[in-house]
């Protein structure tokens, strides 16, 4: 394989923690495969901290690949032929991957997904390979070879600027216009001085200044109009992007959000502006340099082609020196996306921590941390800065250089007589329209630079496939009867099983409890319910006759209400956060509701009863009256099956009675399975309590059944000393 084709298959990492997938997709377009690096994100396991070489393993081997783990060292990687990738510890022990293509030469072929391609000396390497761990792949019969396009995202943004073309063929005229104008000045100031001035005609220099004075007026009202037309296209255009987006993002599976910072969202929906310039720029501006750039030469020609061809030596000079600056230029924007991110992210975090913070009186510890963070980031604006100091600085002597010396060949061309002093005033504003109109194509090479990153940062999750699209589907589309788990397995992906061989079941008319430690995989399990998440092995099935995995999301979401641990609070009143929706059509509905179940007790009671403002922008209120929302807004749909995570566990004794008696009503009606940890809970609620230990169901039955025996459940009776 040549160096072009092992430079075109590399593939650049977005975030720090991207680079264990963008060696794998590196070697996807190695064999001329493709795929999304957010499918390998997710079936890799990759997180904030990055993935492991065990996530690698299991992704690879999912998607087409057989893979090995191996460790070794630099003669036992001389002999591979093929493509592996490298465990490397650079910089402070940072973890690092890159792929090595091949030993040729006396040198490592490296594809480095922060630098690009570079070859390196056997011992170069070997300071950084220092686990000797690599990931030995090879495509088998499973492997898709379809080719891979490495301009999706451009083509998606043709599609997205299509619809603004009335907008931009409009500006575009107007700029043409706004081009012969300004180089009508150039023209006039040749005639004023070689036509008009000599007559001393008072009449027809008073002509010239009235007509020069309406192209003036002439230039700023086009100017005005085309801004406008931009403006509007710039008002079209990022609604449409973000909202698009958007629309794509709220729609992904909820693994997607797993392993990835808010921060980092927010950031890279932002990114949209730096997009929106660089369209506007290329579709609103370069076409009108561009005809000025060939205006100009052309009018140069007209007056004395020996100017025209000293002044366009500038075009392969910026040229150079934009070839020069690009790759430096590409890299450290997008160095500053990244830290950009995760600076917005620690932001964040300290925002949303901040109680547990000021508890602690770390205060002066998560203040060091965000300077640290935001050095960062001002680091690499600072060294952006420099590179665009230098570049500007390049373009300016170059620039200046140019026009000094077209001056000083006009000047030469007037004494011998060649030109006229007219002639040498517009061949000196032509000139200076040239270098400024071939500065502006030059410098917009960075802006759009920026939009390509900004591009491949936003248009990667767009490739996900989305967990499900909005329909039209009859809520009462199933009617739930019984829920059973049949040796359910489950991993998150890069991680050991969390879930082994569950098995429980669940009817209506029925309750049932969970009972376990932290970390038994409790919460997992009620997620993969949920269909949040997949299992590797075993069923769901439900009425003994569908699996779970056939049901339509949005159907099985529908029949199912869900109390989580963490639950989330939005910016608005207590109706705005029971319905989700628009609180005036439900309000009267929502209202009657809580008066049936008996929450009209406690929500009545607040400042503003069922409108008092909660979130941010609101109070606070308890956890106990939080878990009480919850569950009013799990029961407000009317679900066949309810789900409970703790659902109590932040409550007074007399609003967990109040709840316990309300689920005595309610599981005649529908399935319940509850979660928790207080006792006296599941003991009252006299239903059927499976114990679950390491991932595993140990053993289920009633309260004395277990108590009969030495178990979890009986052991934390005897503790408690109530056995």
């Amino acid at each position: 394989m040549t160096d072009k084709q092992i430079k075109r298959s590399i593939v650049f990492q977005h975030d720090e923690k991207d680079c264990g997938v963008a060696c794998l997709k590196s070697i996807f377009r190695y064999y001329n495969g493709d795929i999304s690096l957010e499918k390998l994100r997710r079936e890799s396991g990759t997180n904030p901290k990055g993935t492991s070489l065990l996530g690698l393993y299991q992704a690879v081997n999912k998607l087409g690949f057989t893979a090995d783990g191996l460790q070794g060292d630099i003669d036992e990687l001389k002999k591979l032929n093929h493509p592996v990738i490298l465990h490397l510890n650079i910089e402070d022990h940072f973890q690092h991957y890159v792929v090595c293509y091949k030993y040729e030469r006396g040198k490592f072929y490296i594809g480095d997904p922060a630098k690009g391609f570079c070859k390196k000396k056997p011992q170069e390497l070997e300071e950084v390979w220092l686990s000797g761990y690599l990931l030995d792949l090879t495509p088998n019969e499973s492997f898709e070879a379809k080719g891979f396009k490495s301009n999706k995202s451009f083509s998606w943004l043709k599609e997205q600027i299509s619809e603004d073309k009335p907008l931009f063929i409009a500006a575009l005229f107007l700029g043409v216009i706004i081009s012969i104008l300004s180089l009508s000045t150039a023209v006039f100031t040749q005639q004023m001085v070689d036509d008009i001035l000599p007559k001393k005609d008072f009449y027809l220099l008073l002509k010239g200044l009235f007509s020069w004075g309406i192209l003036i007026l002439l230039l700023s009202v086009f100017n005005y109009l085309r801004s406008l037309l931009l403006a509007q296209q710039t008002f079209r255009f990022n609604s449409r992007v973000v909202n698009y987006f958007l629309s794509k993002l709220i729609y992904l599976p909820k693994a997607f959000f797993d392993s990835k910072k808010q921060g980092d969202m927010i950031a890279r929906l932002n990114d949209s502006q730096k997009i929106q310039s660089a369209v506007q720029y290329v579709m609103g501006q370069a076409a009108i340099d561009a005809l000025l750039v060939i205006i100009s030469l052309s009018f140069l020609f007209y007056y004395n082609v020996e100017t025209a061809l000293f002044a366009a030596t500038i075009i392969p000079l910026l040229l150079i020196l934009l070839n020069v600056f690009l790759a430096p230029v590409k890299k450290i924007q997008q160095e500053v996306m990244q830290n950009h991110a995760i600076n917005e992210s620690y932001y964040i975090e300290i925002i949303n921590g901040i109680n547990t913070i000021k508890t602690h009186q770390k205060e002066n510890y998560f203040q060091a941390q965000a300077k640290t963070i935001y050095s960062n980031f001002q680091e690499r604006i600072f060294s952006f800065n420099k590179i665009a100091l230098k570049f500007n600085l390049s373009n300016d002597i170059i620039n200046s250089l140019v026009l000094i010396l077209s001056i000083s060949f006009g000047a030469f061309l007037y004494l011998q007589g060649k030109i006229e002093i007219g002639e040498l005033l517009a061949i000196l504003g032509i000139i200076s329209i040239l270098i400024d109109s071939t500065e502006n194509l030059i410098l917009a090479n960075i802006s759009i630079q920026g939009a390509k990153v900004a591009l491949e940062r936003m248009f990667d999750f767009t490739e996900e496939k989305l967990e499900y699209q909005t329909t039209s589907t009859d809520e009462s589309a199933f009617n739930f009867s019984q829920l059973k788990i049949e040796n359910l397995h489950f991993n998150f992906p890069g991680q050991i099983e969390l879930l082994n061989n569950i098995s429980l079941q669940v009817k209506k008319g029925e309750l049932i409890s969970i009972l376990g430690e932290n970390g038994c995989g409790k919460s997992t399990l009620i997620q993969i319910i949920q269909r949040f998440y997949e299992p590797i092995k075993g069923d769901i099935i439900l009425n003994n006759d569908h699996s779970l995995k056939n049901l339509d999301h949005q159907v099985w979401r529908k029949t199912i209400g869900v109390v989580p641990q963490q639950i989330q609070i939005f910016n608005g009143s207590i109706l705005d956060n029971i319905c989700l929706d628009e609180a005036c059509e439900h309000e009267e509905r929502i209202i009657e509701f809580c008066k049936e179940w008996g929450f009209d007790d406690y929500f009545s009671k607040l400042s503003d009863s069922y409108y008092t403002l909660i979130g941010e922008e609101g109070q606070n209120i308890s956890g106990g009256e939080t878990q009480l929302l919850a569950l009013a807004r799990a029961l407000y749909n009317e679900p066949q099956f309810l789900i409970l995570d703790e659902a109590t566990s932040a409550m007074d004794r007399n609003t967990e009675q109040f709840v316990l008696k309300m689920l005595n009503k309610l599981k005649s009606e529908m399935a319940i399975l509850f979660i928790t940890h207080r006792l006296h809970i599941i003991k009252s609620l006299n239903s059927t309590i499976y114990i679950m230990e390491s991932g595993r169901i140990e053993t289920w039955g009633s309260h004395d059944e277990l108590m009969l025996n030495e178990n979890l459940y009986s052991d934390y009776w005897k503790d408690l000393d109530y056995a």
